[in-house]
C-alpha cells in the first residue's frame, strides 16, 4: 500500500469522526408545567423572575399557569395577590417583569414563544451573552447600566396579533444567561413564557466516538510504519 493510500484512508477515518461523533443538540425547555428550572438534553436551565423597579431589579414570584405558561407576580401588585396564577409578565403595576434563564452550558439560544389571553401587546426586551462567574450571577440589586459588559440588549415590537408571537434572539451564539421579558419603555405588554428553544453554541464540533478514534490511530501507526520500512528500503 502506498503512502498516498494510507493518507487517503487516514483523511476519510477522520471525515467519519465528524459525521459519526458525539456533538452537542437541541434543547427545549418548558413554562407550560411544573417548575421553570428544567433539564433537556443535558443543559440545565435555571429560571428566576425579577421586576424591574424604580431602574433597580428586584425579586419577584413565578407565576405558573398549568397549559399556559408562566409569569411574574412582583411587589407592587398587591399583598397577597401573587397566590393568582394568572399574572403576566408585563410592564404595568410599578415594574417591568423579567425571567432571569442561566444554562449551565454555552447556549446559541434561537427563540422565545410567549402568550397572552388579554387581547393585549407583546413587545419584548431582552439581554443575552455570556458570563463568567454563572452560579453567582443574580440581578438582585443591578441596574440596566450595570449589567455584566458580556450582555448586549435588544428591543422586538410586534404589530401582529398572531398568538402564541415566537420571538426570535439575535445576538450571541454562545451564550449562558438570557434576562427576557415586557418592553422597556413601553406599557400594556402581557403574556406568558410558553417555551424557550436552544441550539448548540455556534461553531460547536463533532466530539469523534472511541472506536473511531482507534481506527483513526491505527492507520496512523500503519502509515508510520509504512514510511520507516521506505526509508530502510532507499536507504539499503
Amino acid at each position: 500500500m502506498s503512502t498516498t493510500q494510507i493518507g487517503t484512508i487516514v483523511r476519510t477515518l477522520a471525515m467519519a469522526a465528524c459525521i459519526g461523533g458525539t456533538s452537542a443538540i437541541a434543547a427545549t425547555f418548558s413554562f407550560t408545567s411544573g417548575t421553570p428550572t428544567k433539564v433537556d438534553s443535558g443543559i440545565t436551565m435555571t429560571a428566576s423572575a425579577f421586576s424591574l423597579m424604580s431602574g433597580t431589579f428586584q425579586p419577584a414570584e413565578a407565576a405558573f399557569y398549568s397549559g399556559i405558561g408562566t409569569g411574574i407576580c412582583n411587589s407592587s401588585e398587591g399583598t397577597g395577590e401573587c397566590g393568582f396564577a394568572n399574572h403576566h409578565i408585563d410592564n404595568n403595576a410599578g415594574g417591568v417583569d423579567f425571567f432571569l434563564m442561566k444554562f449551565s452550558s454555552g447556549v446559541d439560544p434561537l427563540s422565545v414563544t410567549i402568550q397572552s389571553w388579554t387581547g393585549s401587546d407583546r413587545d419584548v426586551t431582552y439581554w443575552v451573552g455570556y458570563v463568567a462567574d454563572i452560579n453567582a450571577f443574580n440581578l438582585t440589586g443591578l441596574t440596566e447600566a450595570t449589567l455584566p459588559a458580556g450582555l448586549t440588549r435588544f428591543d422586538s415590537d410586534t404589530t401582529t396579533s398572531a398568538n402564541p408571537r415566537t420571538v426570535a434572539i439575535d445576538g450571541s451564539t454562545s451564550a449562558n444567561v438570557l434576562i427576557f421579558g415586557a418592553r422597556i419603555g413601553h406599557t400594556n405588554d402581557y403574556f406568558k413564557i410558553v417555551t424557550v428553544a436552544t441550539d448548540p453554541p455556534s461553531g460547536d464540533t463533532p466530539t469523534p466516538e472511541p472506536g473511531t478514534l482507534a481506527l483513526i490511530g491505527g492507520a496512523l501507526l500503519a502509515l508510520g510504519m509504512y514510511r520507516k520500512h521506505a526509508v530502510r528500503h532507499l536507504s539499503n
